[in-house]
């Protein structure tokens, strides 16, 4: 028989990858007009009569109220720091209460954000991931003060490594945010042009695929992403069933990895593309 060349193989993998990309963008939508649904079928009438009522001035008020319970949050960790006399509630009061502008100014960015997309997602859609990717930064950096802060007043050794880590890498954090979020967008925006025949078309390929066939006659145990037991690509499934262990043991330890050395997000995407799928499991 003839072996599938090596450059074949890679082409493969990367179709591969593709193919799935483009698959959980689909998942995404899904589970995204599900929860939309959803959650406008609970509020509707008190969501319709906001609007109404407050119109382009909506946002503002929910992001002033999102600063109200900023600011009972705040007062809440400061009695506590004078209560007990514990400088971490003290020290955390203080780190909300000094960016409490900053924090109000992402909220109202994101609220009209949101107000924009519903009235003209034509133009506002485009903002979504931009605006998300800032909305996690923020929320990053606020980890890594808070971990500043735990690190001077206890003794584990981790906090100020992780703390140095994040915010030594804060702005590449916010690009791989941005790029996640505008490769699901435009996942999400490719498969919404797409045809039905070309859909049809493309859910069927994967039952057409095969292994090169020296994979199925080599007696080599093979490493397969795992279509059975996946969350994204199937990698941590897969190295699980090489190993022969719980899948849950590898992912918490690829999460360890990721938090400790900041590796573990580009590790997974190239091992993603790299590794190819179990043939025998079902992917779509």
């Amino acid at each position: 028989m003839n072996e599938e060349r090596p450059e074949d193989q890679i082409k493969k993998r990367f179709d591969d990858f593709a193919e799935e990309m483009e698959n959980l963008g689909k998942k995404l939508e899904k589970e995204g007009k599900r929860l939309s649904e959803r959650l406008d079928n609970q509020g509707k009438q008190m969501e319709t009569w906001f609007q109404r009522t407050f119109g382009v001035l909506g946002p503002m008020l929910s992001s002033i109220a999102g600063l109200i319970i900023l600011g009972i949050i705040i007062w809440v960790f400061a009695y506590l720091g004078r209560q007990t006399g514990n400088s971490v509630f003290t020290d955390i009061s203080n780190l909300f209460l000094d960016n409490i502008v900053w924090l109000f100014s992402a909220s109202l960015l994101m609220s009209y954000t949101e107000y924009g997309n519903r009235k003209a997602p034509h133009y506002f859609k485009w903002l979504s991931p931009l605006t998300t990717a800032a909305g996690l930064t923020i929320l990053l950096w606020v980890l890594a003060n808070i971990f500043i802060i735990l690190g001077r007043n206890t003794a584990l050794f981790f906090f100020p490594s992780l703390s140095a880590f994040i915010n030594g890498n804060i702005t590449a954090f916010f690009f791989l945010f941005l790029i996640l979020g505008y490769l699901i967008f435009f996942s999400i925006e490719a498969t919404r042009s797409l045809q039905p025949p070309h859909l049809d078309q493309h859910v069927k390929k994967p039952e057409t695929q095969q292994e090169p066939p020296y994979t199925q006659s080599s007696n080599i145990k093979r490493l397969y992403r795992s279509g059975k037991d996946k969350i994204l690509g199937g990698v941590c499934g897969g190295i699980a069933d090489y190993l022969s262990i719980d899948p849950v043991i590898i992912r918490i330890l690829w999460i360890i990895a990721t938090l400790a050395w900041g590796t573990g997000i580009l590790l997974y995407i190239i091992l993603w593309i790299i590794i190819p799928r179990n043939p025998d499991d079902k992917w779509f």
